[in-house]
């Protein structure tokens, strides 16, 4: 029963995706169970005709015989080729199924350390357990062993009762045959499920030292960023060696789990030697006293074969089932969640924005922002300020919708916004945030994503962020394809990627632009011309962003001044020095590094 609660999830996403798919693996592992007995049994019979030398049979149960196992094999193939065909189609559905589910994840979580371990842990997954098609290839050998366990225990049994009241000498050695067979596989399956136990816990110690490993290994080169850092502040020493104390945790564990697995191997033997030494005997005796068949000697040695092999089959396929569960852990979470859908309000229009009494706290308990009021119309250019930590993209984001309120709401035109259609309103944004990303495609993907293309807009962004005169260089223009899947390695500077995440959010065409530290890459012309930019066409789209240059504050027709989380000023420039002493700190404090 635990077995079966446990692989259930899985089998519910296979069925999500292929409804026959399960069945058609249960049909072909039955005749997988089964065509070995035909052969068994067939044969037996063949032979106690020879015996006889009744050859008409012979020739007839030859036939009956063959015929039955080459329709079976025929079946089990073509079975099996539906199966192996689907379930590569099936595995990459699945991962297609786990990537639009972390597209779905609210930002809140995204963020977290928890939720990336989760996810790294279910990405490699399908590197260590081989995928969904590896689980059906288990289940088959499971179902199959199942199958051929029990027709060859209920041969063996027939085998043991038969002649059981012809004497009281063969029914005692009968009865005392299967008591010992039964005590001692009983002692063997205790012993053996202590080991699978064993084997999953040191598995699960496995897996985490070989993402560690790999991060020591290679992750940790895989960026240009990383790889700097490495050679300049002399980090390779130290790196290498928290790889070489981690491989060397690794190999003991390896040795633990070689260990467990020579000791599983241990115990079936022993659960397949026991009961053939008892049974041969036993077969013997009643063949001597004519109450078996010379036959029934293929059948008892064709049974034992099949139960032990299939014996040893089971519990490794039960072992590999409960890895393969432990280590899908999170795709079912991921994949099972039940899917509610609240049917939203559209967004037709967008004027005002208000915080009402906001307060939001990370999960962390780091209470990130407290009791902010505010109210932004949709217009003209507002710069938030403050120092690192106070809050203002936290704020920002609670604009978005991106995070939850954990008191209060953030409105649109008087409407709660986590009521509205959540496409239509972030709609309304062209953001662009300080962690943007730039892809391994084109340049033009990278700006217009997936918009229709518009040749007249995208000229006019790339001339209003300063980027034409560098594109028109290149030799491809906006087709060169950036990073290490192009044959050049192209890498644009830190400067040209800020510039590029300003004229994608450009494109989004959102009434309001959301910048956060727009010119942190930039040079200082560049600095001054794109904040130039920004207040020449505020009356196109109006634009809130975030910076610490009081001095590129001074173009915003208001200012938001933020402070450990809370709203602390709000005017313009020329309010807020008479009326903010925090303001007049900040400005002075700045002002003295150009003096």
């Amino acid at each position: 029963m635990h077995v079966k609660l446990r692989i259930i999830p899985t089998l519910k996403l296979l069925t999500q995706e292929n409804r026959y798919i399960v069945g058609i693996a249960v049909g072909v592992s039955l005749i997988n169970g089964i065509l070995p007995f035909v052969i068994i049994l067939g044969n037996s019979e063949i032979l106690n005709s020879l015996i006889r030398e009744n050859y008409q049979q012979v020739w007839q149960q030859l036939g009956l015989t063959y015929t039955i196992y080459i329709l079976g094999q025929v079946a089990v193939n073509v079975g099996q080729r539906y199966l192996d065909v689907q379930m590569v189609n099936v595995d990459e559905r699945l991962k297609l199924r786990l990537r639009r589910s972390w597209m779905k994840v609210d930002f809140e979580q995204l963020e977290t350390d928890d939720f990336f371990a989760q996810m790294n842990q279910s990405e490699t997954s399908f590197r260590y357990s081989g995928g969904f098609a590896v689980f059906m290839r288990q289940l088959n050998q499971a179902i199959q062993s199942v199958t051929s366990l029990s027709v060859g225990i209920g041969v063996t049994v027939t085998l043991i009762v038969l002649g059981i009241n012809q004497s009281k000498l063969i029914a005692l050695l009968s009865v005392t045959s299967l008591g010992l067979i039964l005590f001692g596989e009983w002692l063997g399956l205790i012993w053996y499920r202590r080991l699978t136990i064993q084997n999953l816990k040191i598995f699960r110690v496995l897996m985490n030292q070989e993402r560690v490993l790999n991060y020591f290994l290679m992750e940790v080169i895989n960026r240009y960023e990383i790889i700097k850092s490495i050679k300049l502040n002399q980090f390779s020493t130290v790196i290498m060696k928290h790889y070489r104390e981690q491989w060397a945790t690794s190999q003991k564990t390896n040795e633990d789990y070689i260990g467990n697995q020579f000791q599983s191997r241990i115990v079936t033997t022993a659960m397949t030697g026991l009961p053939i030494s008892i049974l041969v005997a036993l077969l013997i005796v009643k063949i001597r006293l004519k109450i078996l068949k010379i036959g029934s000697l293929n059948n008892l040695f064709g049974s034992l074969v099949q139960v032990a092999a299939s014996s040893t089959a089971l519990v490794t396929a039960y072992q590999n089932l409960e890895r393969f569960e432990q280590q899908t852990k999170f795709i079912h979470q991921q994949l099972l969640k039940p899917n509610v859908l609240r049917k939203k309000q559209r967004v037709t229009t967008g004027k005002v924005i208000a915080f009402e009494n906001v307060s939001f706290r990370y999960a962390s308990g780091k209470l990130a922002l407290s009791h902010v009021n505010l109210v932004l119309p949709i217009q003209g250019t507002t710069a938030i300020i403050g120092e690192n930590g106070s809050g203002k993209t936290t704020l920002v984001k609670l604009l978005l919708g991106l995070y939850q309120p954990t008191s209060g709401r953030v409105t649109l035109d008087g409407v709660d916004i986590q009521a509205l259609n959540r496409d239509d309103y972030l709609k309304l944004f062209s953001p662009v945030f300080q962690d943007y990303a730039i892809f391994d495609f084109s340049l033009k993907e990278n700006m217009i994503a997936n918009h229709a293309e518009d040749s007249a807009v995208l000229d006019t962004l790339l001339r209003r962020w300063q980027l034409l005169p560098w594109i028109q260089k290149l030799p491809e223009q906006l087709e060169t394809v950036v990073g290490s899947y192009s044959s050049e390695n192209f890498q644009p500077s830190g400067g040209q990627k800020q510039q590029m995440a300003l004229v994608r959010g450009g494109y989004q065409a959102g009434k309001l632009a959301l910048l956060d530290e727009p010119t942190a890459s930039l040079d200082p012309l560049k600095e001054l011309t794109t904040f130039q930019n920004i207040k020449r066409f505020s009356s196109q789209q109006p634009t809130i962003f975030i910076t610490h240059r009081l001095g590129a504050a001074k173009i915003a027709d208001r200012i938001l001044l933020m402070e450990s989380g809370q709203l602390i000023a709000d005017g313009t420039p020329e309010e807020l020095k008479q009326v903010s002493p925090e303001f007049r700190t900040l400005w002075a404090a700045q002002s003295r590094i150009y003096q």
